[in-house]
């Protein structure tokens, strides 16, 4: 019988080259000369050429008494036929941490995961997570004492030069955003403002090629956060009319930015999905991805009314849409999760919290 060690290199070097990321975690601890393989930045490069692109994650925190910890379970799916759910969903990778804390929002860029917490006093902690990796690391609030309890939001992203950062902007106007780089593991409040609020309330930012997006305060423009020159970028303009809609960002392979655009009146719940055709910090041109409406008839739908929509997952491919959000009657404040489509379709799921996610090999410990 031949063994994969009696094969020639380059033919191991191929097939280790399709091995998911959790797999290859696995096999580098079997053999040194694997695992050398593994940290080669030329294999990576080869390996995230081959591996999935983006895949729908859903998050859950359960609580794990023997640690007395969430414990967080990021799942990966693989939409098939959307039209036969149950089947369509299919779990096919997941790994798991203990949080020591509860998660009250997740952010994510470059195969990365940003983790809000609080501790028990109620003030912001930070860890950023690769899930794909098992890599965590915690960051440090205790310097930013004067404003611990000012509201705000997190981003996470990088700058030319592949260096991470996380960004913390205020709704007050008069507290200067704060930024933290991971190489040099500090914290520095910039001097900066910018003519567009985020509209804290309405969600979060979505991060693109290193850079996050937000809405505005008003939700009838977008502005960018450059990484790069941690600068604000001007508004810039959304592609339709706002009377009584709310907006929500995603992002579509880490390439594309889509915002998804619903209102409800009249009995009738209205969605619109708008991808860019290009985009930077300074510029965006749109195109219309679909738009649903959906007639509110009964109870099964009616959780509708007081549906505030989180974050969205696209595929481009099926014209299907996954959103999930928060129902405002819910006084258990559950997630839920809607599945949408260009020809009407429509499904409620059992979901919970899901986003777009893209692996990486980014290293951050």
């Amino acid at each position: 019988m031949t063994l994969i060690s009696d094969l020639p290199w380059d033919l191991v070097e191929e097939i280790l080259s399709r091995t998911s990321i959790t797999s290859l975690r696995a096999i580098g601890s079997t053999c040194k000369r694997w695992n050398t393989l593994c940290k080669d930045e030329s294999f990576r490069k080869k390996h995230c050429g081959k591996a999935t692109k983006e895949f729908l994650m859903n998050m859950t925190c359960d609580y794990n008494y023997e640690y007395e910890s969430d414990l967080v379970s990021p799942t990966r799916f693989n939409l098939q036929n959307i039209k036969d759910l149950p089947s369509s969903l299919k779990k096919i990778g997941n790994n798991n941490m203990l949080c020591p804390v509860q998660i009250l929002s997740v952010y994510s860029c470059d195969g990365l995961l940003l983790l809000v917490t609080a501790d028990n006093l109620g003030l912001d902690q930070l860890v950023v997570w690769n899930p794909y990796l098992g890599q965590t690391r915690w960051i440090e609030t205790k310097i930013l004492q004067y404003d611990r309890y000012a509201i705000g939001q997190y981003a996470i992203g990088y700058d030319n030069k592949k260096n991470h950062k996380v960004l913390k902007v205020f709704s007050w106007s008069d507290i200067k955003p704060q930024i933290y780089d991971l190489n040099s593991n500090s914290w520095r409040v910039l001097g900066i403002t910018c003519e567009c609020y985020s509209s804290l309330e309405k969600g979060r930012g979505a991060s693109l090629k290193g850079n996050t997006y937000f809405v505005a305060e008003n939700e009838e423009k977008i502005f960018c956060f450059d990484f790069t020159t941690e600068r604000f970028g001007p508004c810039l303009h959304l592609p339709f009319d706002f009377d009584g809609t709310d907006v929500t960002l995603s992002c579509v392979r880490e390439e594309q930015l889509a915002v998804f655009a619903h209102s409800c009146e009249t009995g009738t719940y209205k969605m619109e999905i708008w991808i860019t055709t290009k985009i930077d910090p300074n510029a965006v041109s749109w195109s219309k991805f679909f738009k649903v409406e959906v007639e509110i008839d009964g109870y099964y739908n009616l959780f509708l009314y007081q549906f505030e929509v989180q974050s969205f997952f696209i595929d481009k491919e099926k014209k299907i849409a996954v959103v999930s959000g928060i129902d405002d009657c819910d006084i258990l404040g559950y997630d839920k999760s809607i599945v949408v489509g260009k020809d009407g379709y429509f499904e409620k799921t059992n979901l919970g919290y899901v986003f777009s996610y893209v692996p990486s090999w980014v290293q951050i410990q």
